[in-house]
């Protein structure tokens, strides 16, 4: 999730429908500038080389639970439908030799390409934890730098994240919607204050970020 504003100006967005190194492409209607969905970055235009300021991650959570949190939730309606029966990339979707319309700059080997990753910043540190090993762990502690963070995964809630975390009282286990630490503190995600971090596969997180560090864990 991005901020708006720009040099003091608030800047409202919509689908360019190009694409950049395989990623969807924004455009600002002030300015016309095009912008990567996966960076921030103004790749063309007025605002070239601008970059929009990274906020906090929004969670991925079943619908279920995020209507029993949010029951008055409006629901985007396109067509009279609030969601698509099929989805026109499944070929796509389940074809792990297909990586994207051209070829990548970094092709890295240390994971499949089409394996899902959480992709985490912590500040400007790229680091990437297996889907896989947050589906068997549900929670991956792990250090960069001076920072200890926690990645974690609930398959039944669907939620999703990273967050820094005290060393001395680590989060353990997920329940749920809530973050449960080592003493037993407990913290719900939507009042956690989560990193920037986004589920992708490996092939287009690893051509954005090649200076990646990919961590299994001991959780």
């Amino acid at each position: 999730m991005y901020g708006r504003e720009v040099k003091g100006r608030e800047l409202h967005f919509g689908v360019s429908g190009m694409l950049w190194r395989n990623a969807l492409v924004m455009y600002d209607r002030e300015t016309d500038t095009l912008w990567s969905h996966y960076t921030g970055e103004a790749i063309e235009g007025e605002l070239k080389g601008e970059r929009l300021e990274m906020l906090q991650a929004v969670p991925r959570v079943a619908w279920k639970d995020w209507i029993k949190q949010h029951p008055n939730t409006k629901v985007l309606v396109v067509n009279g439908k609030a969601y698509a029966e099929r989805s026109p990339y499944e070929g796509y979707f389940n074809d792990p030799n297909r990586t994207g319309i051209r070829p990548t700059k970094n092709q890295d080997s240390r994971l499949p390409p089409k394996s899902f990753v959480l992709g985490i910043l912590v500040d400007k540190k790229a680091v990437a934890v297996p889907l896989k090993v947050l589906e068997e762990k549900r929670v991956v502690v792990f250090d960069v730098g001076k920072d200890r963070i926690a990645a974690f995964y609930d398959p039944d809630s669907g939620a999703l994240g990273a967050v820094r975390v005290q060393a001395d009282d680590p989060i353990v286990r997920i329940e749920g919607l809530e973050l449960v630490t080592r003493t037993g503190q407990r913290t719900h995600i939507g009042n956690a204050r989560l990193l920037p971090a986004i589920r992708s596969y490996w092939f287009a997180w690893a051509d954005f970020h090649p200076d990646t560090e990919v961590v299994e864990g001991s959780g």
